[in-house]
């Protein structure tokens, strides 16, 4: 329900988790905190209409001229979005966690037991409630 495959990388990370990689990634506390990128803020009409929606990632260069009331405008809204806003933007959405609706819980483990399952005859089968597996040390 969450396409969590590696929970290391898809996990959200606690916070001195979290420093420490900006660090690694960044370099330094400084850079942390530059520019990563811009987006717009919207741009409605004077009838309401949206011109611009929010939140497009676009160049600092960025402006749009549309016409309102037989008048041409330029607006250039932008927000400055830096490398730590953008980060914990990600970690943020990691935090938001689906669970699987009970009504889908005795199917899933259903299929998950069919692929799973100990079949007679496989280098690893030993006995319908036992299976030989190998040691694949996740750590090192």
């Amino acid at each position: 329900t969450n396409n969590i495959v590696n929970y290391q990388n898809e996990w959200p990370l606690q916070e001195d988790a979290f420093y420490n990689y900006l660090i690694g990634k960044y370099g330094s506390e400084e850079k942390i905190f530059n520019v990563h990128h811009y987006e717009t803020k919207e741009v409605k009409s004077s009838l309401g209409v949206t011109i611009v929606p929010q939140g497009l990632e676009v160049p600092s260069t960025y402006s749009v001229t549309f016409y309102d009331n037989g008048q041409m405008k330029t607006e250039s809204l932008l927000d400055t979005v830096t490398n730590y806003e953008y980060e914990q933007k990600i970690q943020n959405e990691r935090r938001n966690i689906f669970l699987l609706k009970t009504q889908f819980i005795s199917v899933a483990l259903e299929t998950v037991e069919d692929v799973l399952a100990n079949q007679s005859g496989s280098s690893q089968y030993v006995s319908d409630e036992l299976t030989r597996g190998e040691n694949i040390r996740l750590y090192q």
